[in-house]
């Protein structure tokens, strides 16, 4: 699932729900096409990895995984501060 591409601009998106949110729901693929703006919304660690299963990030990243690249974005996933990973550390700690 993700971002679909219309000459290297984001057009819309395919999903599919949750299984665990949705015990009962479809398992078909959905497709919401947008009018005017995607917006990527899935926080520090979904937001990446959607947009690189898309093929929009770095070329050697999306060559490694075999994902075929759509628009080059090399920072993509880069520079994430971490702060998450400090406050489990003094969670850890105390």
């Amino acid at each position: 699932m993700g971002i679909i591409l219309s000459t290297n601009r984001a057009s819309g998106v395919t999903y599919i729900l949750n299984p665990l949110l949705h015990p009962d729901g479809p398992r078909d693929t959905h497709t919401v096409k947008a009018t005017k703006l995607v917006l990527v919304s899935a926080g520090a660690f979904g937001s990446p990895g959607i947009l690189e299963r898309s093929g929009i990030g770095a070329k050697d990243v999306l060559d490694r995984v075999g994902v075929e690249q759509r628009v080059e974005l090399p920072g993509v996933g880069e520079n994430y501060q971490g702060f998450s990973e400090q406050r489990i550390s003094r969670i850890i700690c105390f």
